[in-house]
């Protein structure tokens, strides 16, 4: 019994990318490069994760602080936070500096 051909298999990676990509938010993207840069720039950066979940029946878990910034790093000693959001979005309310 023979594998799949090359032809095939590289077939089967454009549609698993391409699903991938359909499912994967602008602003997704835009976080992950945006953090990939930093990484390769040599810059200290990380995502700062913030939401809820129901642990069990009756159990609600907040994690994280309410209108922390998407990315968190330090540059030159200085504090620098990145709010990362597609343009026109609703979620940018309350979270754009003014």
């Amino acid at each position: 019994m023979s594998g799949p051909t090359l032809s095939q298999w590289q077939q089967d990676r454009s549609q698993i990318r391409t699903c991938i990509e359909a499912h994967l938010s602008a602003a997704k993207y835009v976080e992950t490069t945006t953090l990939d840069y930093l990484r390769l720039r040599g810059r200290f950066f990380f995502r700062c994760n913030t939401g809820a979940f129901q642990a069990q029946p009756g159990w609600f878990v907040r994690f994280g602080i309410k209108g922390a910034p998407d990315i968190i790093g330090c540059v030159g000693g200085k504090f620098v936070g990145l709010e990362v959001t597609r343009a026109g979005s609703e979620d940018a309310e309350g979270e754009a500096v003014g």
